[in-house]
């Protein structure tokens, strides 16, 4: 025969992952970044908290709204303005 042969003998076939084993590398992964994902959650909450706490330490938002207060009440008062 020699050096000629067959060319599935020569061609190693193709190894696909199936869709399960896909998943169970997607949840894998996920749950390796449960604690990551935990500190990210805190620390945005943390940030939420001093902004608010920042814009009333500042009275940022109560300036803020005096016109739409003002409005309110002019409307009220004089409904045909």
């Amino acid at each position: 025969m020699g050096k000629t042969g067959s060319l599935h003998q020569k061609v190693k076939p193709i190894k696909r992952n199936s869709m399960k084993e896909k998943f169970i590398t997607l949840l894998t992964v996920a749950s390796g970044l449960k604690g990551f994902g935990l500190k990210f959650i805190r620390v945005a909450i943390l940030v939420v908290f001093v902004w608010i706490g920042g814009l009333k330490y500042f009275h940022y938002e109560a300036d803020g709204i005096v016109p739409f207060v003002y409005e309110f009440l002019l409307r009220q008062r004089c409904p045909r303005i």
